[in-house]
C-alpha cells in the first residue's frame, strides 16, 4: 500500500492535470498554419495584413520549425494551446513561461518579417509580408537599426 504524502499528492495531481491537456492536444485538428494565423490575428487585432501575406508567413514559419527537427512534440503541444486558448490556464508555471517565450518569439519574427517598423507603424492598413526574418539566412536585417556613422 502506498503512503499518502505531499509528494504523492503533487505527482498524482500533476498526472491528473496532464491527462486532459494531452487528450485535447491530440484532438487539435486545425492545420498548424491556420493556428499561427489565428493566433497572430488574436494578438494584433488592429493590424490589417492581407490573407495571402499571413498564409505565406505561416507556411514559412511552420516549415522553418519543421526543418529544425528538434522538440517536435513540444511545438505540437504549443500549437494545441494556441488553438485552444482555454488551455493557457491549465499550464504549470514552467510550461507557461515556455509557452510565452514561443508565442513572443513567433510575434517578434512576424513583425520583423513585415514592413511594420518602416511603414505600417504610421499606416497599419498597409502592412505587408516582406521576407522571413531569420538572422542566419538574411544576416543583419534589422529595421530598427540606425546607421549613423
Amino acid at each position: 500500500m502506498a503512503r499518502l504524502s505531499r509528494r504523492t499528492l503533487l505527482v498524482g495531481g500533476a498526472a491528473a492535470a496532464a491527462l486532459p491537456t494531452g487528450w485535447i492536444a491530440s484532438r487539435a485538428t486545425a492545420p498548424r498554419e491556420e493556428v499561427v494565423i489565428g493566433y497572430l490575428r488574436h494578438l494584433l487585432p488592429g493590424l490589417a495584413v492581407p490573407d495571402s501575406d499571413m498564409q505565406a508567413f505561416a507556411k514559412t514559419y511552420v516549415g522553418h520549425l519543421d526543418s529544425q527537427n528538434k522538440r517536435q512534440t513540444y511545438f505540437n503541444l504549443m500549437f494545441a494551446v494556441m488553438a485552444n486558448p482555454a488551455l493557457e490556464d491549465t499550464l504549470f508555471s514552467r510550461a507557461r513561461s515556455a509557452y510565452e517565450h514561443v508565442t513572443r518569439a513567433m510575434l517578434t519574427t512576424f513583425l520583423m518579417s513585415t514592413d511594420f517598423f518602416s511603414t505600417a507603424a504610421q499606416q497599419p492598413a498597409r502592412t505587408s509580408y516582406v521576407a522571413y526574418s531569420d538572422p542566419f539566412d538574411l544576416g543583419c536585417r534589422n529595421p530598427l537599426a540606425k546607421f549613423d556613422i
